[in-house]
């Protein structure tokens, strides 16, 4: 690790004398420190860091350290300064670190939350922060059990990754205006996939590590960038992923129904509510929501000389201190925090959005009487984990009956945003066509649904196969309608903005590569009336130069499905 540090770490105790931070220092991380803090710059896999180190350390006695995880846009100054979190570190004795994600990485200067390659265990940016930890711990007497990470907006969304993706080395978890376990960018205009199947796929991703996570979440109810459902999601996503992780079983010993709520309002400023979700087995708090009442896309409370904050709201830092503080992880964690896999991609672990099919999964050695043993590989899933999946067609078909449905070809194809962009009744493709445009194709696949009007319907699944892809597709969205798009069943250009009955209805991500099968899990609802249904797939791609599309395939073998079980 290549570090530029204030004052020589061997000089640690003598910095009594001089300061070892500046006077710019303090202005730029909004904190008056003792003489004896460090501040220091360094450098890990690629990724500069700042880090705080608290007057009173001393290496005899171990301390704990708090990850935090800036926001788009921002940098690790600026979210010192606006979370006041050095403050705290100085005054409650504890490490705080800053990485910054840079431009080079991500435009916005986002943590690529959205992205597949960043949502698994020794894998991109997650391996890099967990690797972090590790090398701090050979310079540091860190307390293992209590290392801890938080973040806004970007930084929470991977905040949770880290939650499932190495609850051996976090203790806990914040996450302020985030967004549930692989999420799709989709996601921060009209939420997410379902919080259960994607709290059952955090689960997985904790694999033999599985234990229960406490989660602490704040969110404004006037937050336009992140919508407020997202916080109701990421506890409805934990809630589901802790009750797995707990005992093993999915009993509903912890649920997303809070065991008591509270109201406060800070003086002088906004209202907000406090609602707390325990372990009914050991009656423990597990998780905590702060809604806060009016405010917008920030962290509550803080310094209004940082970015993203709003100091009219409660003290998010200080609440989230006071929740770690109380969750240590129990026994000891890996020695080297996670880093002896870092090279290694648990490439058993899904990157589909929703649950996969289980029936059709080459690398899981089973037949459907085998679904409610061990799922496979070293995940550690219980052998009744199976009775969770009860929306997989794949699980529910072993007991029921299935119908598949083709799409009609004639009232397939994409249309384009603008009658320029065009039109195809022979080609499925979704994205954007370059020149810093958005957006510009959607594909409409159409289903005769009239044989299903008197079955009861248990579950209703989308099958789709790529075909090629060009560019980068981070994620697929997912509106239904009941009957058609438009003013009739033919495609037409109008069918691109025509309203829905069912916004948003799934976020996944994209297959990744070429003949590759996305199964999507559609509620039952979509064919509550009418003989026709229509599913309109959008694609969120980089607003960039070069065209970003997805083709998929729309005729033969591989052309879209639907498979329904009664």
């Amino acid at each position: 690790m290549k570090s530029v540090v204030v004052r020589s770490l061997v000089l640690l105790s003598a910095c009594v004398s001089s300061a070892c931070v500046s006077s710019d220092q303090e202005s730029a991380l909004g904190i008056k420190l003792k003489q004896d803090a460090l501040i220091i710059d360094g450098n890990y896999a690629g990724r500069n860091y700042k880090l705080f180190v608290p007057s009173s350390y001393s290496a005899d006695r171990s301390i704990p350290l708090v990850m935090m995880l800036h926001g788009c846009s921002q940098d690790p100054a600026q979210f010192a300064t606006g979370t006041q979190m050095n403050a705290l570190g100085e005054s409650e004795r504890f490490l705080v670190v800053y990485p910054e994600q840079p431009s080079s990485a991500n435009i916005a200067k986002c943590w690529d939350w959205f992205a597949a390659e960043h949502q698994a265990r020794g894998s991109g940016q997650p391996a890099i922060l967990a690797g972090l930890v590790s090398e701090l711990g050979k310079k540091y007497n860190i307390d293992s059990r209590r290392v801890y990470v938080g973040g806004l907006s970007a930084g929470a969304a991977m905040a949770v990754i880290l939650g499932a993706t190495y609850p051996d080395v976090f203790a806990a978890i914040a996450v302020g205006s985030g967004l549930e376990y692989k999420a799709t960018s989709a996601a921060m205009r009209s939420g997410g996939p379902s919080p259960a199947n994607q709290g059952v796929l955090a689960y997985r991703a904790m694999g033999t590590r599985a234990r229960t996570v406490p989660v602490i979440v704040f969110h404004g109810s006037s937050d336009g960038t992140v919508v407020p459902v997202n916080g109701d999601q990421v506890i409805s996503q934990w809630a589901k992923t802790n009750d797995l992780a707990s005992d093993g079983t999915a009993d509903g010993n912890i649920s997303d129904s809070p065991a008591s709520t509270e109201s406060g309002t800070v003086r002088g400023g906004r209202s907000y509510t406090r609602s707390i979700y325990r372990d009914r087995t050991t009656g423990s708090d597990v998780m905590i929501k702060v809604m806060v009442s009016g405010m917008g896309h920030a962290w509550s409370g803080g310094s209004a000389s940082g970015s993203f904050t709003d100091p009219k709201g409660p003290d998010a830092s200080k609440m989230t201190w006071d929740f770690f503080r109380a969750h240590p992880q129990a026994g000891s964690a890996v020695p080297d925090a996670g880093s002896g896999d870092l090279a290694t991609v648990d490439a058993s672990i899904p990157d589909l959005a929703t649950p996969p099919d289980l029936a059709t999964r080459t690398d899981l050695a089973m037949t459907p009487a085998d679904l409610s043993m061990d799922l496979g590989r070293d995940l550690g899933v219980p052998p009744d984990l199976s009775a969770d999946l009860g929306q997989d067609a794949a699980v529910d078909a072993a007991s029921g009956k299935t119908i598949q449905i083709p799409g009609t070809a004639a009232e397939s194809g994409f249309v384009g945003q603008y009658a320029t962009d065009g039109i195809s009744s022979s080609v499925l493709k979704v994205g954007d066509k370059g020149m810093y445009n958005g957006d510009t194709y959607r594909t409409i696949v159409s289903f005769d649904i009239s044989s299903l009007a008197a079955l009861p319907v248990k579950t209703v699944e989308l099958v789709l196969f790529r075909k090629s892809q060009s560019g980068s597709v981070s994620g697929l969205t997912l509106d239904a309608k009941s009957g058609f798009f438009g003013k009739s069943a033919a495609l037409a250009q109008e069918d691109y903005a025509a309203a829905a009955s069912h916004i948003a209805v799934a976020a996944v991500s994209p297959p990744g590569t070429d003949g590759a099968k996305l199964s999507v899990s559609l509620p039952v609802s979509v064919l509550r009336e009418g003989s026709k249904l229509q599913v309109r797939i959008r694609a969120s791609t980089p607003i960039d130069f070069p065209s970003d599309t997805l083709e998929l395939h729309s005729s033969g073998t591989l052309a879209p499905t639907l498979v329904v079980t009664y």
